[in-house]
Order: structure tokens, then C-alpha cells, then sequence
């Protein structure tokens, strides 16, 4: 899964007060910041995130309505559409280039993975939120490990948390963990605020959050700029040529 879109689903919260795991964070919304220096935009259920880079590509997730869209300031386009639709475009984009490679890209085993859930217990506080820590394994072997909050307030903020399983689900491959019935269980117990993944014996900070600011964000910041055209999802990403 991308490490843009582990921090929406994606995808944390640090250096914020227990006075803002309240109501009244439910109320306006909240800005993220992770130690990539990517941002996290968060109201009423729509998220959108951005990279540290002004020409990179953005994307906003309605979790209520289930729509997504993608910006490329670069081109001035935009796409939207529902994450069925999304999903379905992205396997079709990767089966054209499975084809157009002629068969060089690594194939998935077919061999089905045995996933796991341990909640390890409490895993402090970050950003003054109480956190259960979580670890991931498949076929026995450490895979992850994930620190979920699960305050109400901000729960009720990120809206809907179906949608942001569904996108994480197409987002990873059919036989890989992430797309595992265990796995998608656990992204709807809470919000990522700190995420560690295992290749071998490596463990790497996949994402964390540095800080998070209260804020009123106005709508503006969740819609395509004005003069931005709209445009098919496969010409976003180019051609498979």
C-alpha cells in the first residue's frame, strides 16, 4: 500500500494535547503532519493528502460518500470517481502492463496467506491519544506492527471507516496480507498514528506523525481548483506504452 494512502486511510496523530481529543475536534477538522513532511487535511469525513512536493500529484477520499478524486497540478486534470470504480481502473491499468511487460512482472503466488491479529496491549500515549498497539503476521512471520487510537471525536471526524477499507483492500495485491479479511478488520479499529513494517529482520518507520493542529478547512481545499479539466483515470497516469 502506498505510504501516501496508509497515512489517509493511510494512513497518525503526535505533539497534540489531550485537550483536543474532545467534541469540539469534531467540529472543524484537523491538518496532520508526518515525518516525510507529507500533510494530512481531515473535515467531515473527506481526507486529503498531500506530499512535500508542490507539483506532486493530491488526492481528497470522501469516506462518507465513498468518491475519490486525484489532482495533477502539473497538467491542470483531475479524475473522480466512486473507490469501485477506482479500484476496477487500477486492475485493469495492471493487467495492461502485466501484458505489455510480456509476462516479466513477478507474478503473485497463488498460495493463500495465513493472517494474523495480535493486540499486543496498550501502546501509550501519542499526541495525548491512548493507543492499542497491534502486530501483523503472515504465515507466522512479523509483518507489522500499528499503533490505533480510538477516540470518538476524531473517529466520528474521519467519517465512514468502510470505505477506507475497501480503498486500502484494492490498493493491495489479492494475495498479499494487506487484502486479508484480518487485516481489513483492523483497519476499522482505529486510526493509524504510527506504523512499522518488517522485511526479513529490517524494521522501517513506515509512517508517523509529527504533529496536528485544529483547524476550520474550508471546502474549497477538498475540490478540484477552478480551471482544472477532468479526465479519465488512465490518462492520469499515462499511457501504457
Amino acid at each position: 500500500m502506498s505510504r501516501t494512502f496508509r497515512s489517509m486511510l493511510y494512513l497518525g496523530i503526535l505533539a497534540m494535547t489531550a485537550s483536543l481529543a474532545c467534541a469540539s475536534i469534531a467540529q472543524a477538522g484537523f491538518i496532520q503532519t508526518e515525518n516525510d513532511g507529507s500533510t494530512l487535511y481531515v473535515q467531515n469525513g473527506k481526507l486529503r493528502g498531500d506530499t512535500s512536493e508542490d507539483e506532486d500529484m493530491w488526492s481528497v477520499i470522501d469516506m462518507t460518500k465513498g468518491t475519490i478524486m486525484m489532482v495533477n497540478p502539473e497538467e491542470k486534470t483531475y479524475y473522480e470517481g466512486t473507490i469501485d470504480e477506482y479500484c476496477a481502473g487500477m486492475r485493469t491499468m495492471m493487467d495492461a502492463m502485466s501484458q505489455f511487460m510480456g509476462g516479466l512482472m513477478p507474478q503473485p503466488s497463488q498460495k493463500k496467506i495465513k493472517v494474523e491479529v495480535v493486540k499486543v496491549g496498550p501502546g501509550g500515549k501519542i499526541a495525548g491519544y491512548d493507543t492499542t498497539r497491534y502486530k501483523v503476521l503472515a504465515d507466522g512471520v512479523l509483518r507489522e506492527e500499528l499503533w490505533l487510537a480510538n477516540d470518538k471525536a476524531l473517529m466520528k471526524e474521519l467519517g465512514n471507516p468502510q470505505s477506507m477499507a475497501k480503498f486500502s483492500q484494492c490498493m493491495a495485491m489479492e494475495t498479499d496480507f494487506e487484502a486479508s479479511s484480518e487485516y481489513q478488520g483492523l483497519m476499522k479499529a482505529g486510526w493509524p498514528l504510527k506504523t512499522v513494517t518488517y522485511t526479513g529482520n529490517e524494521a522501517e518507520t513506515d509512517s508517523e506523525v509529527v504533529s496536528i493542529d485544529k483547524a476550520d478547512i474550508p471546502a474549497s481545499k477538498f475540490a478540484a481548483p477552478k480551471g482544472y479539466s477532468k479526465t479519465p483515470m488512465t490518462d492520469m497516469f499515462g499511457p501504457v506504452e
